[in-house]
């Protein structure tokens, strides 16, 4: 399926923030529906969702430049994006208190907000992480890239140069591909199509719409009734679907 761009994402991120806001200025949670007017409840949700939605989305941008933050697990990655943005937005929600009850004596500090924050961003972009995480595609991590080779093949130049050139194995991870190597694995920002176009020539084969494998890397086959897998020599152990079973009969590999 093709990617939408990115000004196509955040117009849908905006809409689903806009959503969210209408939603729990009706409900009116922490105390809003009975201290605020309808007006102000919805005034006040209509600025402080999308408000913190952009801080988020920001410091999982910022996050992202490290590689060590795109390996974490996505649901821990956006937590601590939530944990950073609700700091600025303690105090923001702190300010919007003092502006919508200036007849009411205020004396909760940003501090003592900030619980409250965190958990209402937490219950918001944890369930919609999916819509936050594409933009850490805006953001590479850092590879050194390995030096041309005439007559290498396009993807095999792209593989950091940790791992070495002995390529076993491409999978599919979301906007990323990891790499396997008889030297490890890793993460690198490459679409799976242009990993294929760019192995043209080199001795493997897609088995799976998320994987492809290199012929040198095939220990064996395992079959649990109609599923098929390949066990690498690596140990991975990677699915044949059916639409490329057949090429992988061919190949020898079922043996």
């Amino acid at each position: 399926m093709r990617e939408r761009p990115l000004h196509m994402r955040l117009a849908i991120q905006l809409l689903v923030t806009v959503v969210i806001a209408l939603v729990v200025a009706t409900i009116g949670p922490f105390g809003t529906f009975t201290a605020l007017s309808a007006a102000d409840r919805y005034l006040y949700w209509a600025i402080i969702i999308p408000l913190n939605w952009l801080q988020i989305l920001a410091a999982i941008t910022v996050l992202a430049n490290f590689p060590q933050f795109v390996r974490w697990p996505r649901g821990i990655a956006v937590s601590v994006g939530c944990v950073i943005a609700s700091v600025p937005a303690s105090f923001e929600v702190h300010w919007l208190e003092q502006w919508l009850r200036s007849d009411y004596i205020y004396t909760i500090t940003p501090f003592q907000l900030y619980p409250y924050v965190l958990l209402l961003g937490l219950v918001i972009a944890l369930p919609l992480n999916k819509f936050l995480w594409p933009l850490k595609e805006t953001a590479e991590p850092k590879v050194t890239p390995q030096a041309p080779t005439l007559g290498t093949p396009t993807f095999l130049k792209s593989i950091p140069r940790h791992l070495g050139t002995d390529l076993l194995c491409v999978q599919a991870d979301d906007h990323y591909l990891r790499v396997h190597t008889g030297a490890g694995s890793d993460l690198i920002l490459y679409r799976m199509a242009d990993a294929l176009a760019g192995l043209e020539g080199v001795d493997g084969l897609q088995v799976h719409r998320s994987y492809w494998v290199a012929g040198k890397a095939v220990a064996g086959a395992v079959r649990n009734g109609k599923k098929v897998s390949l066990k690498l020599e690596n140990g991975l152990v990677v699915p044949v679907s059916r639409t490329y079973l057949p090429a992988v009969r061919e190949a020898g590999w079922l043996t």
